[in-house]
């Protein structure tokens, strides 16, 4: 299974646009030549888009180093230009939306204000059409959603979470093409390899002796290109490139980004465990009870609304005075009864009290920040929800005070925070330089 944008359909949904038209004639053959299109053109910009080493303090020009030569190189075959007049204009606009999400995948944590300027710039200056901006925003969350349902991997969502929000931000379209560069036609060569394809249907047809159809199904010669010529990664395998990666820049020098997708990503396959055995799984079938901190009149609201269940893990947030708190990786922000949800791309949820203040972080569209200016100190300011098989990590824990007065709850400490883990069964596990994971150890069922 392959765990990228999916090629054909990122270029039939800009197709569709530039012809304005859901319902274009089908056809088997063109169809086929989208599919290649597309994935000769998602390997093209793979391999020009140089990953950069974190330590290498050089940054990419994109624009003379990998835009230019991609638009320099790069051929539209000449049965996709006999087929549709604007094939030379789709190819464009599916480049640079492939071109984007290749920088942003690839550049992960490394990605700054630069590589941010860059992809806004690109669309402002080639996509400039609404109908195909319109389009493509659409498709490129539309594969965000498909590509969290599967499980993907941090730098695909995150990539994938990104492009959505630069494009929204780019400059507004003109709907002119004049500026727009010219492709080469390519002579007497598909792309992806179509004459094996074509070799192999008439191999087919030789053989074929009772008249049955031969002809290979689209989808499978699809998914067999993606496959290999895509070269994408399974869990496993990220997660052996991610595990190599933080070795060998030692865990303490790797971004924390980083080291929360691998936790992530195992905590996926239910290996997430603490190798010392210290950790406890603890289980709690009650809501937090009145302690010193918290008296009767608090009226702590334990359940916000509807977006918890008896089987999610609380991450209770009591911001210090003067004090906020980040939640990354935010996809979605909403409003309901004068309290804030966000939902990451990780499928955590943060429940955040009216009376808290929440603001995005300048140069980082993923990330919000929530402060209680008006608070005492003694006020619950959010409420982090940790589904079954999930898990959350924080960051500069000073320490785990232990078990609260309330059964089941484990109480936590921060510069910004205090903090209270329960009401459900996880795991803790242990500190690594400042940062403490809570796994959710529950079934679903």
């Amino acid at each position: 299974m392959s765990w990228g944008l999916k090629p054909w359909y990122i270029v039939h949904t800009i197709r569709s646009a530039v012809h304005d038209s859901e319902e274009l004639p089908k056809s088997e053959r063109l169809d086929a030549t989208i599919s290649k299109v597309g994935l000769n053109l998602l390997h093209s910009v793979r391999k020009t888009v140089e990953y950069t080493d974190p330590i290498d303090e050089k940054e990419p020009e994109w624009r003379e180093e990998v835009l230019e030569p991609i638009i320099e190189d790069f051929e539209v075959p000449e049965d996709f230009l006999q087929q549709d007049e604007e094939a030379e204009f789709i190819i464009l606009q599916s480049l640079i939306v492939f071109m984007s999400y290749e920088i942003l995948r690839q550049r992960g944590t490394m990605m700054n204000v630069a590589d941010e300027e860059f992809v806004i710039a690109i669309f402002g200056e080639f996509v400039t059409e609404q109908s195909v901006r319109e389009k493509i925003l659409h498709a490129v969350n539309s594969e965000h959603e498909r590509l969290a349902s599967k499980d993907a991997d941090m730098r695909t969502l995150n990539a994938t979470f990104m492009l959505g929000g630069l494009i929204t931000a780019a400059p507004p379209p003109t709907d002119k093409r004049d500026k727009a560069p010219k492709l080469k036609a390519k002579q007497n060569r598909g792309i992806a390899k179509v004459e094996e394809v074509k070799e192999k249907t008439n191999k087919a047809k030789a053989n074929n002796k009772h008249g049955e159809k031969c002809t290979p199904k689209l989808d499978e010669i699809v998914e067999a290109e993606e496959e290999k010529d895509l070269e994408e990664c399974d869990i496993t395998s990220v997660i052996e490139e991610m595990s190599a990666y933080i070795g060998a820049l030692e865990l303490e020098k790797a971004d924390a980004k980083y080291a929360e997708a691998k936790e992530i990503l195992n905590a996926r396959k239910g290996s997430l465990r603490s190798e010392s055995g210290s950790s406890e799984a603890i289980s709690s079938s009650s809501l937090l009870a009145s302690s010193g901190v918290f008296s009767d009149d608090d009226n702590v609201k334990f359940l916000p609304d509807e977006a918890s269940s008896i089987r999610d893990v609380h991450v209770q947030i009591f911001l210090k005075k003067e004090k906020g708190y980040e939640f990354d990786f935010v996809r979605s922000r909403e409003e309901k009864n004068k309290m804030v949800k966000a939902i990451s791309c990780l499928g955590i949820t943060m429940i955040v009290e009216e009376s808290v203040d929440t603001s995005p972080i300048s140069g980082r569209l993923d990330t919000i920040r929530i402060e209680n200016p008006q608070g005492s100190g003694y006020d619950l300011s959010a409420t982090v929800i940790i589904p079954p098989g999930y898990c959350y990590s924080m960051y500069d824990v000073i320490s785990v005070i232990g078990k609260s007065e309330a059964e089941g709850w484990i109480e936590l400490e921060t510069p910004q925070a205090w903090i209270f883990v329960g009401n459900g069964a996880y795991d803790l596990l242990p500190i690594t330089h400042g940062r403490i994971t809570i796994q959710n150890v529950n079934s679903w069922v």
